[in-house]
């Protein structure tokens, strides 16, 4: 059997790990670049739901607004009708003669 020296296995070991080494190189520079696409999607999908949900809360911001609009209006309305309505009866009631008597608060209910 024949003594193998470091320098005799130079060949040998060049010709077994050179394409393993490329290959671990090719395949970090493709993961790498598929970094760099799902970076690049992932910064578009960032904006495309920043500016949908900026457009969604424009949207929200004025159909609140409008609510609140109707809302007052339609307290505006009621608070008229009522003081018709409020007004009408006092008519009635003085035409029929039938008031309730006004309430005293000064009088105070002795026991």
């Amino acid at each position: 059997m024949e003594v193998v020296s470091f320098s005799d296995l130079g060949p040998v070991l060049a010709a077994t790990l050179g394409p393993v080494l490329a290959f671990v190189v090719a395949s970090m520079r493709y993961q790498h670049l598929d970094t760099l696409k799902t970076r690049e999607l992932i910064t578009k999908s960032n904006q495309e739901t920043l500016q949908e949900a900026t457009r969604q809360f424009q949207q929200l911001s004025s159909e609140l607004a409008e609510h609140r609009r109707e809302t007052r209006e339609s307290l505006r309305e009621i608070t008229t009708s009522l003081g018709d309505a409020r007004e009408r009866i006092a008519r009635i009631e003085g035409t029929l003669g039938i008031a309730p008597p006004p309430i005293n608060n000064d009088e105070q209910p002795t026991d």
